[in-house]
């Protein structure tokens, strides 16, 4: 008698449970192990970053201005980035830059909407992005006044200006800073002036020297990942248009002078959205002005100014978080 060699049903049921078996084991390894190379890759972005502004320092004997001021003579709009990019092995692309004109207006605009693979981390979804949003105020241009979309590849590191006053109303009593507190961080476009919230002027910069507080003990970059996209937690905010042209989050192109800015408040993106909810901490929210944010899981990257790159966790206090922006405020780094 012939008999016909075959796997029987109940076999083939055992053989696919137990490769679901170990799929389902196999996947979390995978995924540990891509989430341990987007961080590493995040740190080498960040560090390279911070060692160029350090060079910069050192060239220069001051860091760059976070921003110029639009309303000082002759100078337009333009951020940290656009002086550091010799520093980044993109000089040429710096060669076509106009500093007579704003960093998103002809011919500077074709130079901004590159995007830079070192201001984005790996981490972050939708990658690449572009900023793009309508400028309603006529600009000049080579070929005159002109009305020009704000536009630009956008980046997920920024430089963490200072704190804003209004970081008193979420600190305890006892933990927030009394007036006249130094509340400028390493990077800066701005001179001490209590009278104003942010307490700051234009046009001011940092030295080395100015980093009273420790180099360890000062943050020169961090995340504030997923921008011009508005995150709340991980959720992101419904994109909203105005006509054809994405209207967005303030910030998110890395050549914007928005890409530095202070922490501490909640003012959100969009009035009809209410303040920012949640706890003012790292990974609550990605708005201008709030605080530190990243995809990571539990935390977010940091470079500081002695040249270390750290990772923060989410929960440490946000007295500890402004403590570490400020470079003169004097204050001692409490354990979390």
């Amino acid at each position: 008698m012939f008999r016909r060699k075959a796997f029987t049903l109940i076999e083939l049921l055992v053989v696919i449970a137990i490769i679901a078996v170990l799929i389902g084991l196999l996947l979390p390894a995978v995924q540990k192990v891509r989430d341990a190379a987007n961080r590493i890759q995040c740190t080498n972005n960040i560090k390279q970053i911070s060692l160029a502004l350090m060079n910069y320092e050192n060239t220069n004997q001051m860091f760059p201005l976070a921003y110029t001021n639009k309303s000082a003579p002759v100078i337009r709009w333009h951020n940290w980035v656009v002086f550091l990019l010799p520093y980044l092995e993109e000089g040429n692309r710096l060669a076509s830059y106009n500093y007579n004109y704003d960093w998103w207006v002809p011919p500077n605009q074709d130079i901004v909407k590159a995007n830079l693979k070192i201001f984005n981390c790996p981490t972050t979804p939708l990658q690449p992005r572009m900023q793009n949003k309508p400028e309603t105020v006529a600009v000049p241009t080579p070929s005159g006044m002109q009305v020009v979309d704000k536009q630009g590849a956008c980046g997920d590191y920024f430089a963490p200006t200072g704190v804003f006053w209004e970081i008193n109303n979420e600190l305890p009593v006892a933990d927030r800073f009394p007036a006249g507190t130094d509340l400028r961080g390493a990077l800066c476009w701005h001179g001490q002036d209590t009278t104003t919230s942010p307490p700051w002027a234009f046009n001011y910069s940092n030295r080395m020297n100015d980093i009273m507080d420790g180099t360890s003990n000062t943050i020169l970059l961090a995340e504030c990942a997923g921008r011009e996209d508005v995150w709340r937690g991980k959720t992101m905010m419904p994109v909203v248009y105005t006509g054809t042209v994405r209207a967005r989050a303030r910030g998110g192109a890395w050549a914007t002078t928005d890409n530095a800015h202070g922490i501490g408040q909640r003012t959100p993106w969009h009035a009809s959205t209410g303040t920012i909810p949640g706890t003012m901490k790292i990974n609550n929210s990605n708005e201008w002005g709030h605080n530190f944010y990243s995809f990571h899981n539990g935390g977010s990257m940091f470079a500081f100014t002695d040249g270390s790159v750290r990772f923060l966790n989410e929960n440490t206090s946000l007295k500890n978080l402004a403590n570490y922006v400020t470079r003169a405020g004097g204050e001692v780094i409490a354990p979390d």
